[in-house]
């Protein structure tokens, strides 16, 4: 049971290594990921480097990027810097979503990546709302839903694990979940 409940952990980490925590984590209990940050992603290389060291470690662990275009982009030149969900939200179009998370799959699934963390399908309904923000692709429900129905779709042929998140709701908060529980 142990086991079975550490594949349902992610774990994040400082350094450009796995740690030995993380290591005797996955060895010892399970682990199902691990999720790299900006913190552990200084060059190309050391991505290469760091998703073959997980890969390693474990060939059915989920290695992912919290990695979703404009300011939530973890990696360094010469990964592509994709558009906000907002700018895309902005055209409109399902087929400007497609092509940007194709793109996205294809670089991500080069570079090592299970999954890219993202799309967030929360509307934003609060202006003040910096969490979400930009990272939404508008307000209106049924545009939202098109533009993310049309990313999660062009993404998985990749082979890449779409992960929608916050939502629904977190859109309406001016509350940072990182830090505070919204209520």
């Amino acid at each position: 049971m142990r086991r079975e409940a550490g594949y349902l952990l992610a774990v994040g980490f400082d350094g450009t290594h796995l740690p030995g925590s993380v290591v005797a984590l996955a060895e010892q209990s399970g682990l199902g990921g691990v999720v790299l940050f900006t913190r552990n992603c200084p060059s190309l290389e050391t991505v290469l480097a760091l998703t073959a060291e997980a890969r390693r470690l474990d060939p059915d662990l989920l290695v992912m990027v919290d990695h979703e275009g404009g300011r939530v982009h973890r990696l360094p030149p010469p990964f592509t810097r994709f558009p906000s969900a907002a700018a895309v939200g902005r055209c409109g179009d399902p087929r400007l979503a497609a092509a940007v998370a194709r793109a996205m799959a294809r670089e991500l699934r080069a570079a090592g990546f299970d999954s890219g963390l993202s799309p967030v399908l929360d509307c934003l309904l609060d202006p003040a709302n910096t969490v979400i923000g930009d990272r939404a692709f508008g307000t209106a429900p049924d545009a939202v839903a098109a533009l993310g129905v049309a990313f999660v779709e062009a993404m998985l042929p990749s082979g890449l694990v779409p992960v929608a998140k916050h939502f629904p709701g977190h859109g309406l908060t001016s509350v940072d979940s990182h830090h505070a529980l919204p209520e």
